[in-house]
């Protein structure tokens, strides 16, 4: 089943509020997961010192240094402006 087969099954199925919590802790067990996921394969593929690209518009095209990695953030700085706290998602190494 599809993402467009799933979404007109909900919408053409009359739920009860109960039923639609259930699905909605199911999405969320299912969302903070692959988060999870995600934040531990960029801890594997990061170290500090690194060259690292934000991936956001705002600070597109410029390269930062990696200063430190939290539980889901990561402390970077750049020569030629201020430091940001970035979440682990949006660092990519160069």
């Amino acid at each position: 089943m599809n993402y467009n087969e799933i979404l007109e099954a909900i919408n053409t199925t009359s739920l009860t509020t109960e039923e639609m919590r259930s699905l909605n802790n199911v999405l969320i067990i299912k969302l903070k997961a692959n988060r999870r996921v995600n934040i531990e394969i960029a801890k594997t593929t990061l170290n500090v010192g690194m060259q690292v690209k934000v991936n956001h518009p705002k600070l597109k095209g410029r390269v930062f240094t990696l200063n430190a990695i939290n539980r889901t953030t990561a402390s970077v700085t750049s020569d030629f402006g201020p430091g940001y706290k970035v979440p682990l998602t949006l660092l990519e190494s160069i």
